[in-house]
């Protein structure tokens, strides 16, 4: 029976596309982690907490900066059509970085206050880089998605990887301790340049379409239901880590974005590598005019064995390692990521699954779970008077039952989807 079931698996051009996206993402996520010890070691806690507020802030803009149009890129059937939605994503990214870089020239002092954090200092002018580069490496990726260059993905995710690592390293060896945030934002801008030299190589040319408008209005349901639920759930989403940073403190921030970003990075990078295939197998699927559940279903039972079993691998092994392997002034961290292991099994069936909707152009259920899901954790701030480990625990509870019926209600969408074409 296992062997039958290898079998069918590694026939599947599904899940051999998955594999090679995944294997990439798990390469890409060994790199900082096999960094983190000395990384650990060169930079103070607090420095990690700064960092996860400028990666807080980059993914509220982002989704705003692309208008969320290179989602789209890989469901038209022409080429051209394809090419323009890059050009239109890619000028709105252009926009709304020198915007940002405006807001902050004018407004530092008072942003620098709202966040209660007079150490991030400077670095508020890193948004706009980081949104520019962020923004610009995913619409590459969606083109090579287009292109069904599944490897180039994975070489991109190594690339930021390793250039993040090795810019860090040299800032850490020169005792500069601003370095983790300098390898943050210059990593990201190199895997951004490099990303497009890929996406360029394999067809992706920016022009100036004459009705680049009228695309705008055709497509304007991505930015009105993609883009800014996207901010409104990504915002939510670290919501927990601005409360802690405000409540507690940097210190405690600092433990809790280690954790919950060596945890959730990794899970994220394999929802999206799994979700980019799903969203191209169902719009080939859409386009053939084939049935869509039987295939989603086996896709969503899969799924569901894989992340029962990573949940469970980062529950037994993961603190431990991560206890052992940063030291015993890490051990807060590791207890953080036993504590969250639970809702890692949902952070992958949720998002994943949701790419399968957006390729039947339903972007409009994901936008109000997205809506909803915010308003949910705004409950969050009726427990920040809790002790710390108490909080986390609601912080868990509040993840799982969101991210649970994200998954139910992606599956129910499918199957009305495929029911209503049948008859």
């Amino acid at each position: 029976m296992v062997r039958k079931l290898v079998r069918q698996a590694t026939r599947s051009p599904f899940i051999r596309n998955a594999a090679v996206l995944t294997a990439g993402s798990f390469a890409a996520q060994m790199i900082p982690l096999l960094m983190l010890p000395l990384f650990a070691r060169m930079f103070a806690a607090s420095t990690f907490g700064i960092q996860a507020l400028l990666q807080a802030g980059m993914v509220l803009i982002v989704p705003l900066a692309t208008g969320c149009y290179e989602l789209a890129i890989p469901t038209p059937k022409e080429e051209g059509e394809a090419r323009a939605l890059a050009t239109l994503a890619v000028r709105l990214t252009l926009a709304v970085s020198l915007l940002t870089l405006l807001v902050i020239a004018l407004l530092r002092a008072r942003i620098v206050a709202l966040l209660h954090i007079p150490e991030i200092g400077g670095w508020v002018f890193a948004y706009p880089a980081i949104v520019l580069g962020t923004a610009l490496t995913s619409v590459a990726n969606y083109w090579l998605l287009r292109d069904g260059r599944y490897g180039l993905q994975s070489v991109n995710k190594l690339a930021l990887a390793i250039a993040t690592s090795v810019v860090t390293l040299g800032c850490g060896l020169l005792h500069w301790p601003g370095g983790l945030l300098v390898g943050f934002v210059a990593g990201i801008l190199l895997a951004a340049a490099f990303s497009l030299m890929q996406a360029r190589r394999r067809g992706l040319r920016l022009g100036h379409p004459k009705h680049l408008g009228a695309l705008a209005k055709r497509y304007g349901h991505y930015p009105f239901f993609g883009s800014i639920p996207t901010a409104i759930n990504n915002i939510a989403m670290q919501l927990p880590l601005l409360i802690i940073t405000a409540t507690y403190s940097l210190s405690v921030a600092g433990h809790y974005a280690v954790a919950r970003n060596t945890l959730a990075g990794g899970v994220a990078l394999i929802a999206l590598c799994i979700g980019q295939v799903v969203l191209k197998h169902v719009s080939v699927l859409v386009h053939d005019g084939r049935p869509v559940w039987p295939d989603f279903r086996r896709i969503a039972l899969w799924l569901a064995l894989f992340a029962a079993c990573l949940t469970a691998g980062i529950y037994v092994v993961a603190p431990w390692f991560l206890r052992v392997y940063l030291g015993s002034a890490w051990a807060d961290s590791a207890t953080i990521m036993r504590t969250l292991a639970f809702t890692s099994f949902f952070w992958l069936m949720g998002p994943t699954l949701s790419l399968g909707v957006v390729a039947i152009q339903k972007i409009r259920v994901v936008a109000a779970w997205q809506v909803a899901y915010g308003v949910i954790e705004l409950g969050l701030f009726f427990f920040v008077h809790l002790p710390f480990g108490q909080f986390l625990w609601r912080v868990v509870a509040f993840e799982v039952v969101s991210y649970g019926l994200y998954t139910v209600l992606m599956i129910v969408t499918i199957y009305r989807y495929d029911r209503s074409r049948a008859t």
